[in-house]
């Protein structure tokens, strides 16, 4: 619909438009990436629709999909997966890059607390996002830090407004053709879980 009849429209991935995800990805666009390693470890969510498949997808398709995001967003777009699982709400996830990078994704809803990061490495050092907030707390790379508090659903929602009011979507990070770029990883992570084996990015679509 939106290829016929094209409208500005945005998908709610706010971690993109957090200051130290902006400035990680600056540092990252002048280094030699290597890999990656993120976790999203939590309790459970006490609503109804969080569990069920029908409606969220699951936990790890509801939550996880930050850090899959998340990780297109600053190394480029992931071309293979290999999912393992000890439950339904306990999965770890080997990514393949097409830059030639790999990394891992490790996600759990079992905890009593909430332990989120995500750690990159390239030949010229890493950089580190903390907590939910995806704090730069470390970089080794150019030293550039942040730790910046923002209402980051404020900023979101200002900048899809503002591109509403101008007309433009320049200032959008994830747009829905973006988004679904997304889910394809998720899908790949559930098919990989089916088959017991890695998949590959080229062969799976939306909801397989």
């Amino acid at each position: 619909l939106l290829e016929r009849r094209p409208l500005i429209n945005a998908v709610g991935y706010m971690n993109r438009y957090r200051q130290s995800v902006k400035l990680a990805r600056q540092t990252l666009s002048h280094a030699n990436v290597i890999g990656m390693s993120a976790r999203w470890v939590c309790k459970r969510y006490g609503v109804s629709w969080w569990g069920s498949e029908s409606l969220s997808g699951g936990p790890h398709n509801e939550q996880a999909t930050h850090l899959f995001d998340l990780s297109r967003f600053l190394l480029g777009e992931i071309t293979e997966v290999n999912a393992l699982s000890k439950d339904a709400s306990t999965i770890s996830c080997l990514l393949r890059f097409e830059s030639g990078a790999i990394g891992n994704s490790f996600y759990s809803s079992e905890a009593q607390s909430k332990d989120i990061g995500m750690r990159i490495f390239a030949r010229e050092g890493s950089i580190v996002l903390s907590g939910w907030d995806f704090r730069l707390s470390e970089n080794t790379i150019d030293g550039v830090l942040d730790e910046t508090e923002e209402d980051i659903f404020l900023v979101e929602t200002t900048a899809f407004l503002d591109a509403v009011a101008r007309k433009t979507s320049d200032q959008i990070s994830s747009n829905l053709e973006d988004g679904i770029k997304t889910q394809r990883v998720l899908d790949a992570a559930a098919a990989s879980l089916r088959l017991g084996s890695p998949v590959s990015l080229s062969g799976i679509g939306v909801g397989a």
